[in-house]
């Protein structure tokens, strides 16, 4: 699948940001939590929670405002990084990836210009995935309300299916979680890490 180029801007701070994409049921938030942790970095949550009362307004699917809704989540969720990368590593649960690929799976033009978000590049970037079987078992018993894009993924496996493939267009690492602990997931994420991303070296 042809993807859109993403011109992000390289992360100069002395520690690194690590980004953690994938779909609603692969573990994706456990394990970003397990890592931030395991790195004594932060984790963070695209779109921030600020920004939480007005998803429940422009989630549908077909609503013109939502693409531009995520593209100023990810413009916020960089900002955040930024300044928490002075204190040690960040690790971003969702990013640009997932709304660029999301947006081309529901049919939206995402041919957007993404330079003027101006947008951090992460260090390293994950594409969590699952089986169906363990995904959907995982769906069923997590707490919370399902978002506009749980249920467009389950009442439409094609678009859930295009968007893995635009997902897995831009390059980052797969991992597969459906037989794996949290903590199984990290020790496989540590080892697709160069030695410094957990603090580069510096004074």
């Amino acid at each position: 699948m042809q993807v859109p180029p993403i011109v992000t801007r390289p992360n100069l701070a002395r520690f690194p940001l690590i980004v953690v994409e994938g779909g609603s049921g692969v573990g994706k938030s456990t394990v970003a939590k397990a890592l931030a942790e395991h790195l004594g970095g932060t984790y963070l949550h695209g779109p921030p929670d600020e920004m939480s009362a007005l998803r429940s307004l422009l989630d549908a699917p077909s609503d013109p405002l939502r693409p531009l809704f995520f593209a100023m989540g990810n413009a916020l969720s960089s900002r955040t990084a930024e300044i928490h990368l002075s204190r040690g590593p960040v690790i971003l649960d969702r990013y640009i990836y997932t709304t660029v690929a999301w947006h081309l799976a529901l049919g939206y033009d995402v041919s957007l210009p993404w330079a003027a978000l101006d947008l951090l590049r992460p260090d390293t970037g994950f594409l969590l995935v699952a089986n169906e079987t363990t995904r959907r078992g995982r769906l069923q018993t997590r707490s919370g309300a399902p978002t506009g894009s749980d249920l467009q993924s389950e009442q439409n496996p094609t678009q859930w299916e295009s968007y893995l493939a635009a997902l897995s267009a831009y390059g980052l690492v797969t991992l597969d979680t459906s037989l794996e602990a949290p903590q199984a997931v990290v020790r496989r994420m540590l080892d697709h890490m160069p030695p410094t991303e957990s603090a580069r070296q510096g004074p």
